[in-house]
């Protein structure tokens, strides 16, 4: 550091406390004096953070001498002070704050900013012990320059909140988080980030959250607020229920109250059951606006591998972006159930007939998904009684795949609108055309791979010889595609009937080849994955549990039935006793899903005595499952997948007598674990298991497993285990 800077530094903690000390003896003087004067507007008042490490939090830290100032002080004191505060970090403050007091708790009425050195500068870790931040004050709470990982939002690890949402943040305030990056937390929802503020916003800008997980909904983000992503990345975020990436709970009490806006963002490589890019649960009067963002990469074992909405739709855009590279059932890219008051027009005859409430897409991209049955590309499902369409507005939908006809679109007893777009394989789906503005079908665009062809976001660039260039239209006069590239550069000799010389789809080609013919684009379209997306359960009439988790005084069984079982009656039934003769006994009956064949059922938890031996099974009809163990004192939260390898990183907790022990990493393989892996806990109990990836396409189920003494002193060994571990492997990633 030089010397200006240094003395720089000084002259700014001095003066730092020297406000805090003035602010200090104005409070004092205020009390008991009568206000004659109506308050000037709060300031910023600053405090710096010039010790790394965290504690009990001391009255007075950080207006005391130098280098006595945590975290978690800061926040303290901040929260006891009326006004807006600043929370900001000495340069010899780097590395990684570890929480050995639980959760940082921000319970300010006023403003609070937190600015950090930078995310790859500071750490705030929860230790996989408990959340990092809990916003809970009233006030807007800004939080930039971090990196905020090991959080645990669960119940059980010291967090009060029943429902254990938010790994990293739960907000009941405004928050708005930038710069910042949300990695390796863990919740019931939002593994990343949760927010039930409400009529609050929850924005996320230059932000990435990414190798989060929910064991309910929302991978990287669960919002039950109005929720702006701008220049972000959600990736790599795995959710067992919804929303692999973003779960956007806009459904209250019958209302679609909360919108969900992204910019220039990306949201790829995430997995869930349904929606695993982005799930939005139900939205009646507010919009969701999806615009120049890519959403790629994701795999839902049900509907919907980039977007799924569901619970009805009323008020959707998709503008200026592209869904490529996604997997789902019904609806690889995107999947809609229609439930809407009035229909559009069967036969669109201008612009007008499109801006009734629906779901309408405009100016973008879908294609090279994949649906496992149908609508490869999109698949609209029509609830009872209800009708609509969705509008297609000079936009491409080619290249997906499905195990139908319906490679690129289906839909129930309604359909599609289109004008000015290019649908190159429509199969039986009704798609409504008009001639004064046609729609090609029966044609390749000609895409190239999803790739950075400039801007900040992915895209599919047309070659030069595509079909899609100058035949489309821009109703809604938007100056820039997806690359922030001109709109309407007119390159061809002629545009399309009614058209503006826009090119179809998400982005302009700007020069067309010079010599002719051009290179031919040969690439297929991905073939419908086999096995299923779900590899855990081999066979129509199999079933398989997969998960077991203790919350509070219930344990929550998870589990999936093969396709003949789908919407059948589930028994689940437990062994008190943990015997091999011993008989099961009924607990409780559920229905699995008739979409994608999972089911959950809540039993009571079982008594201390039986909490090592503990068996569950389920039943449908003469399918039986393999029994599940209940897990115990193992966790196995780190999970990252290189190319060809997959490393699990846990720790055996200190109250077994288990750390001499070898642990397993085991796969689930037709409803059997089977070992992939084995690795000896060090002094600490910590362990790493790295092992070859499988070459299954989809969903795998992994579990650790330990001989651990039951009780200390005693002589008897028995297996405990981590609750099941689900990630995405392809043959190509691992």
């Amino acid at each position: 550091m030089s010397q200006r800077k240094f003395e720089r530094g000084a002259r700014q903690r001095d003066e730092a406390a020297r406000r805090r000390r003035a602010r200090s003896r104005s409070v004092g003087i205020a009390v008991g004096a009568t206000v004659l004067f109506a308050p000037a507007a709060a300031s910023a008042a600053p405090f710096e953070v010039d010790k790394l490490g965290d504690g009990v939090p001391n009255a007075g830290a950080c207006t005391a001498a130098a280098d006595d100032c945590t975290l978690r002080e800061a926040i303290t004191e901040a929260n006891a002070l009326a006004g807006n505060d600043e929370i900001t970090f000495a340069n010899t403050v780097t590395g990684t704050i570890q929480l050995t007091q639980g959760q940082l708790n921000v319970s300010s009425a006023d403003a609070l900013s937190i600015v950090g050195p930078g995310a790859a500068a500071l750490t705030v870790s929860g230790n996989d012990e408990s959340r990092v931040f809990n916003i809970d004050g009233g006030g807007l709470v800004s939080i930039s320059g971090l990196t905020i990982t090991g959080g645990d939002g669960s119940p059980d690890a010291g967090n009060a909140d029943a429902a254990g949402s938010g790994g990293a943040i739960l907000t009941a305030d405004g928050l708005d988080l930038s710069a910042s990056v949300v990695t390796g937390n863990t919740a019931v929802n939002g593994g990343g980030v949760a927010s039930s503020a409400g009529d609050a916003n929850l924005s996320l800008k230059d932000s990435k959250v990414t190798g989060n997980d929910a064991s309910g909904s929302g991978g990287g983000i669960w919002s039950q607020a109005d929720l702006q992503l701008t220049s972000s990345v959600v990736s790599g975020n795995t959710a067992v229920a919804g929303g692999g990436g973003v779960d956007m709970r806009s459904l209250v009490d019958g209302e679609g109250k909360y919108a969900l806006s992204t910019d220039d963002t990306t949201i790829a490589g995430n997995q869930a059951a349904n929606g695993a890019g982005v799930q939005v649960d139900g939205f009646t009067t507010k919009y969701t606006n999806v615009v120049q963002t890519t959403i790629s990469g994701n795999t839902a074992s049900g509907p919907g591998g980039g977007i799924d909405f569901v619970n009805g739709y009323r008020l959707a855009n998709i503008v200026n972006s592209t869904l490529s590279g996604n997997q789902g059932t019904i609806g690889g890219g995107i999947h809609a159930v229609v439930q809407r008051v009035a229909a559009r027009r069967a036969v669109p005859q201008n612009r007008a007939d499109f801006d009734d409430p629906g779901l309408d897409i405009f100016n973008s991209t879908v294609a090279a998904n994949t649906a496992t049955n149908t609508g490869g590309g999109i698949g609209l499902e029509i609830d009872a009684g209800q009708d609509g369409t969705v509008g297609l507005i000079s936009t491409i939908v080619a290249d997906n795949g499905a195990a139908t006809a319906n490679k690129d679109l289906s839909n129930g007893s309604s359909g599609f609108a289109s004008t000015h777009s290019l649908v190159e394989t429509p199969g039986s789906a009704t798609l409504a055309t008009n001639p004064a503005q046609p729609t090609i079908t029966g044609q390749d665009p000609k895409l190239g791979a999803l790739a950075g062809n400039g801007g900040p976001t992915q895209t599919k660039l047309p070659a030069g010889t595509s079909p899609a260039i100058d035949k489309g239209d821009n109703p809604s006069s938007l100056t820039e595609e997806q690359r922030h590239t001109a709109r309407t550069i007119n390159l061809a000799t002629a545009n399309a009937t009614g058209g503006d010389g826009t090119d179809i789809g998400a982005v302009e080609v700007s020069s067309l080849p010079v010599t002719q013919p051009p290179p031919t684009n040969t690439t297929t379209p991905p073939a419908p994955v086999t096995p299923s997306a779900t590899p855990t359960v081999c066979g129509r009439r199999a079933i398989s549990l997969v998960r077991a988790d203790v919350r509070g005084k219930r344990v929550v069984l998870k589990g999936l039935v093969g396709a003949a079982l789908y919407g059948k009656r589930v028994t689940i039934q437990t062994d008190p006793k943990g015997a091999r003769n011993s008989a099961f006994t009924r607990t409780t009956t559920v229905t699995a899903s008739s979409k994608t064949g999972a089911f959950t059922a809540s039993v009571p938890k079982p008594s201390a005595d039986d909490f090592v031996s503990i068996r569950y099974r389920a039943r449908s009809g003469r399918a039986v499952s393999p029994s599940l163990k209940l897990p115990q004192s193992l966790t196995s939260r780190s999970v990252k997948s290189a190319k060809g390898t997959i490393t699990v990183k846990g720790r055996v907790k200190n109250s077994v007598l288990g750390k001499r022990n070898r642990v397993k990493i085991r796969r689930l393989v037709c409803g059997r674990y089977r070992t992939v892996g084995t690795a000896k806990p060090d002094e600490n109990g910590n362990y790493t298991v790295t092992f070859s990836s499988t070459q299954l396409r989809g969903v795998a189920f992994y579990r650790a497993e330990s001989k651990v003494l039951r009780k200390p002193g005693s002589k008897v060994y028995v297996i405990q285990y981590a609750r099941a571990i689900a990630i995405r492997t392809t043959p190509q990633t691992g």
